[in-house]
């Protein structure tokens, strides 16, 4: 009895497993991700897969202020560029690529449902040692609403290459939402699309930064003015 009960729990594990909500994401088809340079990501270098609270304006002004646009981020997934092998097991043709599949997600719990998905892409295993990033999402990339049971079969399929025409890596879809960084003119060393290309964190300055500028503004325009007195 006790063996059938153990059975039978492995069993309904492995069915809730199946049937439960999934996202799928991938760099994997054509277009991968690049540094400024044109080199294919490196391996290891994170990709972060979630949804942004935040518009794509306050996103860019917000640009170089990691703290700010973490606090406005919710994870769905965390992968790693070669994750998933899609070039060949441990071969470093998967560099600028990576596959990655998370199941059970309770999109209801977490208020994503509904709300876009973006692939917010590092140039480091770890954020705060990054020099680069980039941010890309689509219109057509809404996180399906689920809650992660048995029964629920709600799923969204996502590769980088959806942002182009026929997902050929050659021209951006005017759905694709290229928030943070550029499309090309590097192409991808194993799928031939051009890349999705990340930019420099120290692009944008922090909005502490603007205001420091501001003040030193006003300083030297009171300088000058004493002066003309």
């Amino acid at each position: 009895m006790k063996k059938l009960l153990v059975t039978s729990l492995g069993l309904l594990a492995a069915i809730a497993q199946l049937n439960a909500a999934s996202i799928s994401t991938s760099a994997a088809q054509s277009s991968g991700f690049s540094l400024v340079d044109g080199t294919d990501l490196p391996l290891g270098s994170v990709v972060r897969l979630g949804v942004f609270n935040l518009t794509d304006v306050q996103i860019v002004a917000n640009a170089s202020d990691y703290a700010f646009l973490n606090a406005n981020f919710v994870t769905l997934d965390t992968a790693f560029i070669g994750k998933g092998d899609p070039a060949g097991s441990g071969d470093i043709a998967n560099a600028g690529l990576f596959v990655s599949t998370l199941s059970g997600i309770n999109t209801v719990a977490n208020s994503t449902a509904g709300k876009l998905l973006s692939y917010w892409v590092f140039d480091s295993a770890t954020p705060a040692s990054a020099t680069s990033q980039g941010i890309f999402s689509s219109t057509t990339w809404t996180v399906p609403s689920g809650d992660g049971t048995p029964t629920d079969l709600s799923s969204l399929s996502t590769d980088i290459s959806d942002l182009t025409v026929g997902n050929l890596g050659v021209t951006l879809l005017g759905s694709a939402k290229v928030i943070i960084g550029s499309f090309g003119p590097g192409t991808n060393a194993t799928g031939g699309g051009k890349d999705f290309v990340l930019a420099a964190t120290s692009a944008i300055p922090e909005p502490s930064t603007y205001a420091a500028f501001a003040g030193i503004a006003v300083l030297g325009l009171a300088a000058l003015r004493r002066r003309r007195a």
